[in-house]
């Protein structure tokens, strides 16, 4: 590589030219097999699921209402590998933080920003949950219409969160016969 700069400056051209060509190629060549395996490993697969469960929120039990919700649980897998990764034991569950959006958090629109679809290329399944009150899952009447439940709590509390994540769980385990997801 020296000897190929001494050459250039040695024709007239500076050094700098020499660099920069350097640095933006570099980039490039690293870039190019990860793109071909990609295009080679084929398509991902996104599933949504819509799972039924019975909600431990304590405004249900207050009002006497019905505590069945549904939680929206987003799936990313690469097709074909649907079967042979749970058996391989790569399943992850992100969970997103304090907003409650599953896929808003993991698995934006735009391939280059989805953290689902980089680890789903590295050959994870990879599931991430709206949480109860957030996205697509059900909200409670008292988010819809707080005025209606005056003498109501903040709702969605932390033990409702934790068993919003182990229904999930158990829909992991018997949709793919694995244990537990990597934590």
């Amino acid at each position: 590589m020296l000897k190929l700069c001494m050459a250039y400056s040695k024709q007239g051209y500076p050094r700098w030219l020499f660099t920069v060509s350097a640095v933006s190629i570099l980039p490039g060549s690293l870039m190019a097999p990860r793109v071909l395996a990609r295009e080679l490993a084929g398509a991902l697969v996104t599933n949504d699921y819509l799972l039924s469960h019975t909600s431990n929120e304590p405004f249900y039990a207050q009002y006497n209402l019905d505590p069945q919700v549904v939680l929206s649980v987003r799936e990313v897998v690469m097709a074909g590998r649907e079967r042979t990764v749970p058996k391989e034991g790569k399943v992850l569950l992100l969970l997103p933080g304090g907003h409650g959006l599953g896929p808003a958090a993991f698995d934006l629109g735009h391939e280059q920003c989805s953290m689902m679809h980089y680890l789903a290329w590295a050959g994870w399944d990879t599931f991430t949950v709206d949480f109860e009150g957030h996205g697509l899952s059900t909200r409670p009447l008292v988010m819809e219409t707080p005025v209606a439940f005056p003498q109501s709590s903040a709702p969605i509390h932390s033990v409702v969160t934790v068993r919003n994540v182990e229904r999930v769980v158990e829909f992991i385990h018997e949709k793919n016969s694995t244990r537990y997801p990597h934590r």
